[in-house]
Formats: structure tokens, C-alpha cells, sequence
């Protein structure tokens, strides 16, 4: 665990960064996604903010594979004291595809970097980057493929989604999917193999394909799906993980020590394995003749919470008590038998605290933290809404 003193000064460290690094930004969208167009010529502002109380300096720059087809109007920018400055750049596209970086997508970005400090002040350097890119074609046929398989209940139909996106200049005349299924948690038994229809796609077209499997019969737990997509005699695969849910609460850990002759904090964490929210869920603990119950909770689909109650074992001494938990839920019960040590004053030294004691605990420097970034956060939110509006781009101009 950080010492005080060093959680200080990060806190320090960061409240006085997060007034100026974090106020110095691109105002509006801070990227450009287009498909090559033979001989296209785009330009655009770039409008950068400054919400400091001094001007600072920018230096423009320009890297990745586009970086020879990009112009940039001035290679550096003075943003003015709460306010904003624009440039404009313009993006040259060749006459032949095959003149670019290469297929698919090419990336390039233009990159303020900004070196700033004010008399008095910590000098910070920090730089804030515009995103370009320009998808080529493949000349050849090629397909991008995505698979998604969805969570169900035992009984329900499993929906498989087969994406395609065909990306290359030729058509596609014949696509279709095998998709083979295997289970359960270890993948390693076959179940059924399920063939989708066939469709075409013509160049840059998109379209899915679906299928369904029969869950009856088949027990619940986790499950993996691979698509064997067959186009024009080319194939692309592609897997997804699913789940097959059943109407239980499972304990996956829970307190297993406990102190003699003090009241304790005593953990349950529970999953749901239901692909549905259950609501109304609370816990018994049994020991001797001794109950105790827990607040009552719900879980969504598949989700793993903690649940807390507390063992009062003030009349209890040492030794290990076989006990008894007990989930309520949906009209249900799940029962799981365990064993909890109760220990006493005098192996405190030796154990360490025992899981949820009453024993106080050492200050919570960690909830410190997190209070005074959120305090930040929020202070940086207020002062951005006094920040100017910048001014409106340009619109895209041919040459």
C-alpha cells in the first residue's frame, strides 16, 4: 500500500497537471475516415482550443503512410489565451490505387505538440494528434467476416450472425457459412454442424447471414461456434463464445475464517447463471443453531456480486464449525455445505485478519484517492464551460 505522504503528493502532482494538460485540446471531430476516390483533393480546418490563462505554441506535424499525400497549411499555431486557433490542411489523393501505401485501410495523422509554461509555473509538454484514414479496395476478391453467436437459456434458440463485407473490386457470386458447434466449457465434444443459405455480394455491398440451434438436449454451460465462410472458392473463418444459462445461483467463494467471541463480517460471492436478471435473492448462513440472513440483492444475466451478512459469534469459541449457506431465490434454494474457522485473540498475529473481523482497519487511503480525482474531473468539467465556441470548418473544397 502507497504511504500517505506519497499518495500527497501524487494527488498534488495531479491537480496541477490536470489544470493545464488536460485544457488543451481539438474542438469538433478529430478524424477523417474515407474509401479512395481517384485523383480526390479534401481540405479542412483543424481548430485547437486553449482554456489556459496565457498563449501558448503548438508545433504542427504529419506521420504514417499518408503523410506524403498530406498538406499542411503552417507547420505551427499560437493559440490565444481561452481561446481557439485553426489550420488547414489538404489531403491529395493519387490518380491510381495502386499508387497508395497499400490495400485496405492507410493511416496517417497530423500531431500538435505543445510546450507551454508561464512564470512561476511547472512547464508541461503534451501533444493531441487528428486522425486520417483512407480505405483501398483489394483487387483481388476479399471478405471480411464477423461471427457473433448469442447467450441464451437452456431450451432457447441459439441466433448465429454471419457479417459480411465484401471489400474487395470484384463480386462475390456464391458465399455461404458451416458453422460448427462444440461444448460444453472444454469445446472438445462436437454437437451439430449447421450450413446457412448462399448469397452474392457485389463490390463494397454488405449483408448477414443467420442461423438458429436447437438447444433442447443440451446441458447448460459454455459453448464455442466457428463459421468456415466459403466464397468463390476461398474460404475465412472466424469463432464466437456462447452460453447456455440455467436458472441457478452458484456460491463461487465465500469467508472461511472468522474471530471467536466478536461479531464478523462474513462475504458470500455469488454468480448467476441465468441469462435473465433475478431479482430478490438473500442469503441464510447456518451454524450450530445458530441463522443469520443476509439483505436481499439481484443479479443481471451471468453476473458475480458479493453479498454480506454478519456471524455473530460472541458465544462461540475456537475451532473449525461445519456450516450450512443457503440461496433463496425464483422459488429456489441452492444449498452449499462449508466449513468456517473461528480463531482467537491470540493468532491475530499470526493470521493476519481474519476475513471480514471487526478488527479496524487501516485508513482508507485508496477511497482518498478516488474522492480527489473525481473532485478534479469535476472541477476540469466546470471550467471547460466557459471555454469560447470555436469557429465553424470550412467545408470540403475541390481543386
Amino acid at each position: 500500500m502507497m504511504k500517505p505522504k506519497t499518495l500527497f503528493f501524487l494527488f498534488f502532482f495531479i491537480i496541477v497537471l490536470s489544470g493545464n494538460v488536460v485544457s488543451i485540446g481539438i474542438v469538433g471531430d478529430a478524424r477523417l475516415d474515407i474509401n479512395f476516390k481517384s485523383n480526390e483533393i479534401i481540405t479542412k480546418n483543424i481548430c485547437f482550443k486553449n482554456s489556459l490563462s496565457y498563449d501558448i505554441s503548438a508545433e504542427i506535424t504529419k506521420s504514417g503512410a499518408l503523410s506524403n499525400y498530406i498538406y499542411l497549411e503552417k507547420q505551427s499555431v499560437v493559440l490565444p489565451k481561452l481561446g481557439v486557433a485553426c489550420i488547414s490542411y489538404t489531403l491529395k489523393l493519387p490518380e491510381k490505387q495502386e499508387d497508395m501505401p497499400s490495400y485496405g485501410k492507410n493511416s496517417g495523422q497530423i500531431k500538435a505538440t505543445v510546450v507551454a509554461s508561464k512564470s512561476g509555473d511547472m512547464t508541461f509538454k503534451t501533444s493531441f494528434s487528428y486522425l486520417l484514414s483512407v480505405f483501398v479496395q483489394y483487387p483481388e476478391k476479399y471478405l471480411e467476416v464477423k461471427f457473433n453467436a448469442e447467450n441464451v437459456n437452456e431450451n432457447e434458440n441459439v441466433q448465429f450472425v454471419v457479417s459480411l463485407n465484401n471489400k474487395g473490386q470484384e463480386m462475390i457470386n456464391d458465399a455461404y457459412a458451416e458453422i460448427y458447434v462444440h461444448g460444453a466449457d472444454d469445446f472438445t465434444n462436437y454437437i451439430t454442424t449447421i450450413t446457412t443459405k448462399h448469397i452474392a455480394l457485389n463490390s463494397t455491398e454488405s449483408k448477414s447471414i443467420f442461423a438458429n440451434l436447437d438447444t433442447k438436449g443440451l446441458k447448460p454451460g459454455l459453448y464455442k461456434a466457428k463459421a468456415i465462410v466459403h466464397y468463390d472458392g476461398l474460404k475465412k473463418t472466424a469463432s464466437s463464445i456462447f452460453k447456455i444459462g440455467t436458472l441457478l445461483v452458484d456460491v463461487v467463494n465465500y469467508t472461511n475464517k472468522a474471530y471467536a467471541g466478536k461479531i464478523n463480517r462474513f462475504d458470500l460471492v455469488v454468480k448467476n447463471r441465468w441469462n435473465n436478471k433475478i431479482n430478490n435473492i438473500y442469503a441464510d448462513l447456518e451454524l450450530n443453531a445458530l441463522k443469520f440472513k443476509s439483505a436481499t440483492t439481484s443479479l443481471a444475466a451471468w453476473q458475480t456480486k458479493t453479498m454480506t451478512l454478519y456471524l455473530d459469534a460472541t458465544s462461540l469459541k475456537e475451532g473449525n464449525y461445519n456450516a450450512k449457506v443457503i440461496l433463496h431465490y425464483e422459488n429456489k434454494t441452492t444449498e452449499k455445505n462449508i466449513t468456517i474457522s473461528l480463531i482467537g485473540e491470540s493468532n491475530i498475529k499470526e493470521t493476519g485478519n481474519a476475513a471480514g473481523s471487526s478488527k479496524t482497519k487501516p485508513f482508507p487511503w485508496e477511497i482518498v484517492a478516488l474522492i480527489v480525482m473525481i473532485a478534479v474531473v469535476l472541477a476540469i468539467i466546470l471550467k471547460r464551460k466557459n471555454i469560447p465556441k470555436a469557429p465553424e470548418s470550412s467545408e470540403d473544397e475541390e481543386e
